[in-house]
């Protein structure tokens, strides 16, 4: 009995330690955009190896084998990430669209879909935040979408669909998603303020205050929302007065 929870363990340590295609990807991507080309194809390649449906990484080592002068092996590198791009396109659209009785006939049983969900959902998860790398918001949002409808129960891709619709100003969407968070649990006191001095820097004094008030609900000793409170329940009066004298 001992030696099997010593291999068991021994097995779930490895597993622990074992590395993450998508990590190698994004160290990857940052290596490639400090022009360490060696480091970013050892993980390119690295990353392939346990993935090789990444399309992503085929795309990038193909523009490091063309830096490097490598043309040939970086057209095939290009073409092969097209073919993976088109076959994990297709693949998804029928895995988010298909019902669950034809997912589920489809792959055999609930757990295997379930694996293939949480699958997708984490290259997903990676994929935005690759976007974001490069500037892309709302191919980052797109794919945090995805993420977070797949895996709804992992909290930090809800969070990060909110925080992209912050950065693209797209508040009525980063609100809902917000809700969408804050009903499973309401003791995030970063959320509260994240919206109070967003809604601050866009001018918006009446906005931020309804978010003021509602982490005092959940806080309501804080300080910092307390003097949120004050600030902007004067700001809101002001503009209210300077708007009834035009």
């Amino acid at each position: 009995m001992l030696q099997k929870l010593l291999f068991f363990l021994s097995l779930a340590g490895f597993a622990a330690a074992a590395p993450n295609p998508h990590e190698l990807f994004l160290k990857a991507w940052e290596a490639w955009l400090k022009d360490s080309l060696p480091e970013a194809e050892e993980n390119a390649r690295a990353a392939m190896r346990l993935d090789p449906k990444m399309a992503e990484a085929r795309y990038l080592l193909a523009r490091i084998l063309f830096r490097k002068g490598e043309n040939d092996a970086a057209i095939n590198a290009f073409r092969s990430g097209q073919e993976l791009r088109r076959d994990n396109q297709e693949r998804l659209r029928n895995l988010v669209s298909a019902s669950p009785i034809d997912r589920s006939s489809s792959s055999g049983s609930a757990v295997f879909e379930a694996m293939l969900n949480l699958d997708e959902a984490k290259k997903q998860y990676y994929r935005g935040k690759t976007a974001l790398k490069q500037g892309f918001w709302q191919e980052a949002a797109e794919s945090f979408f995805l993420a977070a409808r797949l895996d709804p129960a992992r909290m930090e891709y809800k969070e990060a669909l909110m925080r992209v619709y912050l950065d693209m100003s797209d508040m009525t969407a980063a609100e809902d998603k917000a809700w969408d968070i804050l009903e499973e649990n309401p003791l995030q006191k970063e959320i509260y303020v994240l919206f109070v001095d967003r809604y601050g820097e866009l001018g918006k004094p009446e906005s931020a205050l309804k978010w003021v008030e509602e982490g005092l609900k959940v806080y309501p000793a804080d300080s910092y929302l307390r003097d949120r409170r004050l600030y902007f329940d004067w700001e809101a009066r002001r503009l209210r007065r300077t708007h009834s004298h035009e």
